[in-house]
């Protein structure tokens, strides 16, 4: 069984144009308050070892008060980097398809992929949306990103 690769959402990289409407805290990363939009932010997946070949959910550590509502969302992919520079995904998240929290929660999307590390490179990219520019500290967050093998 492969060892689980986990980022840490204060570990990614913030996209340039996303820096302004971005913040970290600790783990966190999150709008800062009184920011909407969208900020972007990548991170990298690199081989562990032997680890990787048999990885098959997408675990997402989160908060999004609202859940299948339309004021904030997280959308999250493992995306697949060709030497020629096409980008796929394999496997994506989005916190509108689950029911909302105040809390943070942690959702994992299963995914078959046979992961070569010799031909693409692999990262996760996150979009964390918002429409409305509040002081309020329930912003919809990230925590952390997982891939691990379930059974």
């Amino acid at each position: 069984m492969a060892q689980p690769w986990t980022c840490i959402a204060a570990a990614f990289a913030i996209d340039t144009d996303s820096l302004s409407q971005a913040d970290t805290n600790f783990a966190v990363l999150r709008h800062r308050s009184n920011q909407a939009g969208n900020v972007f932010a990548v991170c990298n997946v690199p081989k562990l070892h032997d680890s990787g070949s048999d990885w098959n959910a997408l675990e997402v550590t989160y908060r999004d008060q609202d859940g299948t509502g339309s004021a904030e969302d997280l959308d999250v992919s493992l995306m697949r980097l060709s030497k020629s520079g096409e980008q796929t995904v394999v496997v994506g998240f989005q916190s509108s398809q689950y029911r909302g929290s105040a809390s943070v929660q942690t959702s994992s999307v299963p995914f078959q992929h046979v992961f070569d590390f010799l031909e693409f490179a692999y990262f996760v990219r996150v979009n964390l949306k918002r429409r409305f520019a509040t002081d309020s500290d329930a912003r919809v967050a990230l925590y952390a990103v997982r891939l691990k093998t379930t059974a």
